[in-house]
């Protein structure tokens, strides 16, 4: 298939990476303080042609934020500061750490890349989602799993990646409902948590396909993950895999494809296409681009309008990050079209 709007694609990733470019300090910060304002910074700025302002970013992320462990903190000062996510904890190290592999920055990739491959679970395979997941067994998610899984492609930790691949395809097989609700989650001996716990948020726990935005991103990661674990090994049971996520979108709502949680699974789309050439992938992919096209500011960056009914009323950090992660699926989409 071709891509109608290829071209738009292209100036909308320029458009986002010269906003970017236009708030980043000379001390590669940005003007909202934040952790979660710079993690994805140096990814969409390399990604985007830029990787001597990535280095400036990563080097005041390294600066401000990386603790002695390798983990990157809101204090590195405090031991009880665990910026990131609590609920997929891994996830914003592995941004950090996958783009600094791809700057050159090596020490600062393997560093954290160490830190991210103990959460491993030695059983199954899976990633652990709370903070405290290197030292005590806990729950396991399809996003940390899917995420760390791609770091450990990237560092060429085949056997970490190949473990965490194929806890994503067993969790294929552990879901009690798929045509009603995918689990997101799995309890320590790898079983699917298909009760939210008291407190927890449910789109933590299951992404249910009759309700519009969901958090299909969890969906999304492990689907790129296990097409590029199969570009990686040749292993037809992760192409498989990935088929299978992308089967789980097609039963959710309308905007599985067109929403601000779509981005993973858009690009996720794109690289299958790659890999099988079927249109539905293709289409797939588009359908997320326009989107981006559709809801990017004249200015660059990216405004949540369902959620904020004011461009000043998006938090700052908010802004920064999707804009940055935007960028980074644009870029990722381009480099997949033919």
């Amino acid at each position: 298939m071709e891509y109608k709007n290829m071209g738009k694609y292209f100036q909308a990733r320029e458009r986002g990476a010269n906003w970017l470019l236009s708030q980043v300090r000379p001390d590669g910060s940005l003007p909202e303080p934040s952790l979660n304002a710079h993690y994805k910074l140096p990814y969409a700025l390399v990604v985007a042609g830029h990787p001597l302002v990535a280095r400036r970013a990563l080097d005041y992320l390294n600066r401000s934020f990386l603790n002695a462990e390798g983990d990157y903190v809101e204090d590195p000062s405090d031991p009880a500061s665990r910026g990131g996510f609590r609920c997929f904890y891994v996830y914003c190290d592995c941004w950090i750490a996958e783009a600094a592999q791809r700057i050159g920055r090596f020490d600062v990739a393997r560093r954290t890349g160490k830190f991210v491959l103990a959460y491993q679970d030695e059983k199954t395979g899976g990633f652990r989602s709370d903070p405290e997941g290197r030292t005590i067994e806990g729950e396991m998610d399809l996003l940390s799993t899917a995420r760390a899984g791609m770091l450990s492609l990237f560092l060429g930790e085949m056997e970490a990646a190949a473990r965490a691949g194929d806890f994503l395809l067993d969790a294929t097989k552990k879901q009690p409902w798929p045509e009603k609700a995918v689990c997101l989650a799995f309890d320590p001996s790898g079983s699917a948590i298909t009760t939210v716990p008291e407190g927890k948020g449910e789109g933590l726990y299951m992404v249910k396909t009759d309700q519009p935005r969901q958090l299909y991103f969890y969906l999304g990661y492990p689907m790129a993950f296990l097409a590029r674990l199969y570009q990686a090994t040749g292993e037809a049971r992760y192409l498989e895999g990935a088929r299978q996520y992308f089967a789980y979108h097609k039963n959710c709502s309308s905007d599985v494809f067109s929403s601000w949680p779509s981005g993973k699974s858009g690009w996720g789309a794109a690289v299958l296409h790659t890999l099988t050439g079927e249109e539905e992938h293709g289409r797939a992919a588009e359908t997320l681009a326009d989107f981006l096209l559709h809801t990017q500011s004249p200015d660059g960056f990216w405004f949540n309008a369902r959620s904020y009914a004011r461009v000043e009323d998006q938090p700052p950090a908010v802004t920064f990050d999707v804009t940055a992660e935007f960028v980074v699926w644009l870029s990722s989409i381009l480099q997949e079209i033919p």
